[in-house]
């Protein structure tokens, strides 16, 4: 019996094809579940988001007045720093209004009626925490500004969510072909 060296190369390469194939079809499942696992995800988070919208912005709504009624102003300094900023930024006055900080920790402490990121101008000697004309603070609240800024954007986040997605769909589909033509 004669060795044929060819015979073996054969061989050999019919098992190195058949051995990358299925690290190629093992890839691919392990891709398709992976991105099946984010598709599921998304859409359960955002049925969670539409069925608990109400209850989360009770939540907000009670837990953001809460903070400015008690919380600002306490000497803890990250609640002060964190509704400063919130203010600075979307120029608005308190959760719903300036009113909120009347009877507050901040105005027993105090004696004011709002702090100075309320001011549109801070320097001004009109912006003294008395005065609540239109031309030294902001009327408007931060919460319904914020509202306002998601609303803004919420097409374009709409649209983002909406594309990765698609992608993912794709992504899905393309890899469901792929192991129905691997394997």
């Amino acid at each position: 019996m004669e060795n044929n060296p060819a015979a073996g190369s054969r061989l050999h390469n019919i098992y190195a094809f058949l051995k990358y194939t299925m690290i190629l079809v093992n890839g691919v499942i392990f891709f398709l579940l992976i991105m099946l696992v984010l598709f599921i995800c998304e859409i359960a988070a955002a049925v969670v988001v539409l069925a608990f919208a109400d209850v989360a912005d009770s939540i907000v709504k009670d837990k953001g007045l809460q903070s400015i009624k008690g919380t600002y102003y306490d000497g803890t300094g990250l609640v002060d720093e964190s509704w400063d900023a919130i203010m600075k930024k979307f120029t608005c006055c308190g959760f719903y209004g300036y009113e909120d900080f009347i009877n507050s920790t901040f105005s027993v402490k105090t004696g004011l009626k709002y702090p100075k990121p309320c001011c549109k101008n801070p320097v001004l000697s009109d912006c003294n925490g008395l005065t609540t004309s239109d031309q030294v603070i902001y009327k408007k609240g931060c919460f319904p500004a914020i509202l306002e800024e998601v609303k803004r954007n919420s097409m374009t986040l709409g649209i983002t969510a909406a594309v990765v997605t698609g992608w993912e769909l794709s992504s899905i589909i393309v890899a469901l072909v792929l192991f129905v033509k691997l394997g």
